[in-house]
């Protein structure tokens, strides 16, 4: 099962609560206003329990406000009406395009290279990136190359994804935590080749909190230029990068204090969690994976600013590190500003008729006959419409 891990910035973060949604003006200092958003990718709440309408308004003036440069939304609901209704909330709110992530578990999509893949791949792969576009989605959160990595299996949904229009996501890098930490450099290049193979083909790559001696003796990747350095520099990817978290960062401020506590010797006052996105920006990041109500997102924010605002070498060396990302963010969205602002007209009966063939494939063997013709309908009326 593919997910999707995040730092939390708030204890009750899957509660969308009516905060007033404004800046302390005092706090974020001109030059951050329009820049730091643009790194921040936020989960935002949808349809839900608890939550009637598509997208919580809140949401939609945070993502204003901030200049927020990706969302993905999290949702109580599979529902591909509501789920489409509240991406359409969100689509004409930015100032720049809004890069539209979602994870694969809200569409039981079966992308994951480490399944038993079998003759209806293609298909699968064709249907999930149809479904992702249709929804009004613009990003993939895959492919997953982490477990039973394949560069021909890979290669199938990079290129489904390619032909929706969709902007792609190698993840994790450079393995998940706990992965064979006593592995050698060389051995660890060996087991990332695939992301030197695809990586020039995909737009972006999810990092994880993995640790290895051997690559950095005091760092978890997500705070370690070692590792970007390594993503970049042997195994020559170029493209944008995004720090994601495990769930023990957003629940255990202790460890959170443990990873920043030369920082936080220099700077008590600063709120850990608010640190470890500096820090993970720092290491070479160009965006942050982060959840939370509305108002503790805005709080973050802040907090940010201020450390980048300081007049100190962090200060400075964060600033810039954020401008940096904040230009390549920028060149690639106007380098694809057609493809992730175009949302295409889909008719809702197509879109139900083929999450309900997904839904067949996901409970079948469905290796050629019946299920391929009823496929090959579907593909023709999919692509008179893409």
């Amino acid at each position: 099962m593919l997910c999707c891990c995040f730092i939390s910035v708030g204890a009750n973060a899957t509660e969308a609560k009516p905060y007033g949604i404004a800046l302390n003006s005092q706090k974020v200092c001109p030059a951050m206003q329009q820049t730091l958003g643009q790194l921040l990718y936020v989960t935002v709440d949808g349809f839900g329990p608890n939550v009637k309408q598509a997208i919580h308004p809140d949401y939609v003036k945070l993502v204003k406000l901030l200049n927020i440069g990706g969302v993905m939304p999290r949702f109580g609901s599979k529902n591909p009406s509501e789920i489409a209704a509240s991406t359409e909330a969100l689509f004409s709110a930015p100032k720049q395009p809004l890069l539209l992530g979602l994870g694969k578990t809200q569409l039981t999509l079966t992308t994951l290279l480490g399944e038993n893949p079998n003759a209806c791949f293609e298909q699968q792969t064709f249907i999930d990136a149809f479904l992702l576009k249709a929804l009004g989605l613009n990003q993939a959160m895959g492919p997953v190359v982490d477990q039973n990595p394949s560069v021909e299996l890979a290669s199938h949904i990079l290129n489904s994804y390619d032909n929706m229009g969709l902007k792609t996501t190698l993840k994790h890098y450079p393995f998940k935590p706990g992965f064979k930490t006593e592995l050698s450099k060389s051995q660890v290049l060996d087991k990332l080749s695939i992301f030197k193979t695809l990586g020039k083909r995909s737009d972006f790559v999810l990092t994880t909190n993995a640790f290895n001696p051997q690559i950095d003796s005091k760092k978890i990747a997500t705070l370690s230029r070692e590792w970007i350095g390594l993503l970049k520099r042997d195994l020559g990817y170029n493209g944008l990068i995004i720090a994601d978290s495990i769930p023990t960062l957003s629940k255990d401020d202790k460890f959170l204090r443990h990873l920043s506590k030369g920082w936080l010797a220099r700077h008590p006052k600063d709120d850990p969690k608010a640190v470890f996105v500096a820090r993970s920006i720092l290491a070479g990041h160009d965006m942050v994976l982060l959840q939370g109500v509305a108002r503790q997102t805005i709080d973050l924010y802040e907090q940010l600013a201020v450390m980048a605002c300081r007049d100190d070498p962090e200060g400075r060396l964060l600033a810039a590190r954020i401008s940096d990302s904040y230009s390549r963010i920028e060149r690639f969205k106007k380098r694809y500003r057609g493809a992730l602002s175009y949302r295409p007209k889909v008719d809702k009966a197509l879109v139900a008729d083929v999450q309900a063939f997904k839904d067949k494939l996901n409970g079948a063997s469905c290796a050629g006959g019946a299920n391929q013709f009823e496929f090959l309908q579907l593909k023709q009326r999919i692509l008179e419409v893409r």
